[in-house]
């Protein structure tokens, strides 16, 4: 890619505009965000663009004033600068080949050396056009963009002589051709970074661009890219549009899914409760259980009482206390412990009716005990209370 530097001059209509350009008070529709120098900051060497409108101000009257006394000398009356036509803000621009960028991103370049090459060019320029009009030159402001696509720098200063000649005018007309000159001065200054002056156009046969036509091809470039990012958006936004009634489908049916859940946990949370219920009467079924097998212990420890009793013979005041708990028991509810004591006290009977065979007493029927009887008679007693 070729290393090219070239620099152009043009007048300005207006002074503010150039100014609110170069120091960015106005808004610029082509600056860039893309490009690896668009992060550093524009250089402006200290320039206050408020003193540089007002040494311009002062450069157009006092070139105006000129003006009008060379026309009364010359035709007797006097003539001020017609505005637009007549400009005494002369403006230049540095500007680089787009292998710039690539020598700046890959730290080939730095942004200091860039500086240095850009600050020796105006020094060139600048001697190159006193010595010209054989005076010095007023430069009014000079600035280094960093946030276009190439990094270039801005340049003014007054378009007249002491004398009211107008500069630029001066460099056109030249014969020792001037201008092709200040294109060598700068491809010296850039020269130790590896640029070279464009090419002569007598050579090429190609006009150079003004700064405003350069803009204008920036203008047309973002444009396009403008465009291509605008339907790529329009496609995005698209894809986005999809992806959300995706979105919302996939929120629908989650919904309804926790719906769905709600309904089921509500019916769990009804079993849990009759769950609940249901384990609390087990829990005081078991309770009453303990209760009546406690009660069973104690009354099987009257029984043994009452047989140790009557192993020790006092068979008439056991067979009482016996008799007594035994009718508070409801063995209807409890028939293994009917069961139990019917056995104990078979076995009581035939101990009684042994130890009375033994003294050869004949005993009477009706004090017999009749066991099945007592336990029948017993049970309906009971049942009939609890009922």
């Amino acid at each position: 890619m070729p290393n090219y530097v070239q620099v152009r001059f043009q007048t300005s209509s207006s002074s503010t505009t150039s100014i609110n350009h170069d120091f960015r008070l106005s808004k610029v529709n082509y600056l860039r965000d893309d490009m690896f120098h668009n992060k550093w900051q524009n250089q402006y060497f200290g320039y206050d663009p408020k003193v540089v409108k007002i040494n311009a101000k002062a450069s157009f009257d006092e070139y105006n004033m000129l003006y009008s006394d060379n026309h009364f000398a010359k035709y007797g009356k006097h003539r001020k600068i017609t505005k637009g036509k007549q400009s005494d803000y002369l403006t230049g621009v540095v500007t680089l080949s787009n292998s710039v960028n690539d020598r700046l991103a890959s730290g080939e370049l730095s942004k200091d050396e860039l500086e240095q090459c850009f600050i020796e060019s105006l020094d060139r320029v600048k001697f190159l056009l006193e010595n010209h009009v054989e005076q010095e030159v007023e430069i009014f402001s000079s600035v280094i963009h960093y946030d276009e696509k190439t990094p270039h720098m801005h340049f003014a200063f007054s378009n007249h002589t002491d004398k009211g000649q107008a500069v630029y005018h001066m460099l056109r007309t030249s014969k020792n051709k001037v201008l092709s000159k200040c294109q060598d001065e700068v491809g010296k200054a850039f020269k130790k970074i590896g640029f070279v002056r464009g090419e002569v156009k007598d050579k090429t046969n190609s006009r150079h661009k003004s700064v405003r036509e350069m803009h204008q091809v920036e203008i047309s470039i973002l444009n396009t890219h403008m465009k291509e990012l605008q339907e790529k958006e329009k496609e995005l936004l698209e894809k986005f549009k999809q992806e959300q009634l995706k979105l919302k489908e996939q929120i629908k049916e989650l919904q309804e899914q926790k719906k769905q859940i709600k309904s089921h946990v509500r019916l769990l949370d009804s079993s849990a409760l009759d769950a609940k219920s249901e384990l609390d009467n087990i829990d005081i079924k078991i309770k009453e259980i303990r209760e009546a097998v406690k009660f069973d212990n104690h009354l099987m420890n009257d029984v043994k009482h009452v047989l140790q009793q009557y192993e020790e013979n006092d068979i008439d005041g056991a067979v009482s206390e016996l008799i007594s708990r035994i009718k508070r028991v409801d063995l209807i509810n409890n028939p293994n412990y009917k069961m139990e004591v019917s056995e104990m006290l078979s076995r009581f009977n035939k101990r009684r009716l042994l130890n009375i065979e033994e003294e050869s007493e004949f005993p009477e029927v009706e004090q017999d005990i009749d066991i099945d009887n007592f336990v029948h008679d017993s049970s309906n007693v009971m049942h009939r209370k609890n009922r």
